[in-house]
């Protein structure tokens, strides 16, 4: 069975937080924490006294990072991540800064391990003007073909 997953949005006003107690109740849940800016948790208390100058250097506020909250928690932390719509039903979370690293220039064949995610990454390809293939059957059928 997989383990269940446990998806944040945000990181800083909290998110860090939560993820972290997340972990602690369900330890073998996979956690995601999605942050839109490049820092997932830094010192809101301390933005007056850097503002004020007895704070010196922005990254003087930072307390932790998605490297030290993987090697702590054991949690996926996506900086610069801006989640723009979910779907529960197809258990889907639409990220807007990946469409623009995909190639316009050439189709592209998308697949999953069971055919459903795959269809819809499919039908929200196409909604963005991409020319997609669905590779029909799923990887885990397209690897047992070729066994």
């Amino acid at each position: 069975m997989k383990p269940k997953r446990i998806v944040i949005v945000g990181g800083v006003a909290g998110g860090a937080s939560a993820a972290a107690r997340a972990r602690r109740l369900c330890e073998p849940c996979e956690v995601i924490v999605f942050e839109r800016g490049p820092h997932v948790s830094f010192a809101n208390c301390g933005l007056p006294y850097f503002v004020g100058g007895e704070i010196a250097g922005q990254d003087n506020l930072l307390i932790q990072t998605p490297e030290s909250l993987r090697a702590r928690f054991n949690l996926d932390v996506r900086v610069n991540t801006e989640v723009v719509a979910i779907d529960r039903d197809r258990r889907l979370v639409k990220l807007r800064r990946r469409l623009g690293e995909l190639p316009h220039d050439r189709e592209l064949v998308v697949y999953c391990h069971s055919g459903q995610r795959s269809y819809f990454a499919c039908r929200l390809l196409l909604q963005h003007g991409f020319r997609v293939r669905n590779l029909t059957g799923s990887w885990r059928t397209w690897t047992t073909a070729k066994s």
